[in-house]
């Protein structure tokens, strides 16, 4: 678990990820679209069941219909009251849209409209860029053989504002080089939608971090946060079942509801 603050009654943390699949090596992949896991703000796995996948072009489509589901199955489950305060942080793999988010914050805001007030964050995590990111006083670590790794490489959780709506994350610090040859680790870009309410850049940042050390699949973290992680996860697993013969992918939300099949 992590700890969150409780100026909250509730805060939801939504991720949203991707997965390019091949039926076999001489097709070309079909990119499917994972949606959706959904955490609290502590870090506990709240939805296995409530993912679909949905070729890219029905992304916005099947963006609603998921979200739709997750937040009347939470709602339920967690005996939302009148008057709590809500916040929805998305993470997605792609940069929104403003008619994708402004379409978002409208089904939320009909979803919720008993509440006393809903922010939204729509957070772009990417690793695709080419930034990088320097620090001068860190001198790295000396290998067993004598050369010195990671020299100039920051530590894990460094971060920089490059704007009031992007910073850059380190995912990777000197111990996570092979050798003193290796590249240095691409930084996590993140980057603030307009149409967010809640816009706190370093809240977010802190948060995503957290959510690298987060995954059950491993004990040591790992590049992208969990939110986009498993969502990767389940739009790869169920690209690749949908060309399996007689798949069901009912059995999803009914035989395996509650169960982390992903990982």
């Amino acid at each position: 678990m992590i700890a969150a603050p409780r100026a909250l009654a509730q805060e939801l943390v939504i991720g949203i990820g991707s997965a390019h699949v091949k039926a076999s090596r001489l097709t070309e992949p079909e990119r499917v679209v994972g949606i959706t896991t959904v955490f609290s703000a502590d870090g506990t796995y709240l939805l296995s069941d409530a993912s679909r996948e949905a070729d890219y072009a029905d992304y916005p489509r099947e963006l609603l219909r998921s979200l739709t589901e997750c937040i009347e199955d939470i709602k339920n489950r967690n005996a939302w009251q009148r008057g709590d305060g809500l916040r929805l942080i998305f993470h997605v793999f792609k940069p929104l849209k403003d008619v994708e988010a402004i379409a978002v914050k409208q089904l939320v805001e009909r979803l919720t409209r008993d509440y006393a007030s809903v922010e939204f964050a729509f957070v772009h995590v990417s690793n695709d860029h080419e930034l990088v990111m320097f620090d001068r006083a860190s001198t790295g670590i000396a290998t067993h053989g004598g050369a010195v790794k990671g020299r100039f490489v920051p530590e894990r959780g460094h971060a920089v504002a490059i704007g009031r709506r992007e910073m850059l994350l380190a995912v990777g610090g000197p111990y996570d080089l092979k050798s003193a040859t290796h590249a240095i680790p691409k930084p996590l870009l993140l980057k603030l939608h307009a149409e967010s309410t809640f816009t706190d850049i370093e809240y977010l940042a802190r948060q995503a971090y957290r959510f690298t050390s987060m995954s059950w699949r491993t004990m040591y973290p790992s590049r992208l946060p969990v939110t986009i992680q498993y969502s990767d996860l389940i739009a790869e697993l169920l690209g690749q079942l949908r060309h399996v013969k007689n798949w069901n992918a009912d059995a999803i939300v009914t035989r395996l509801r509650g169960s982390r099949w992903f990982l």
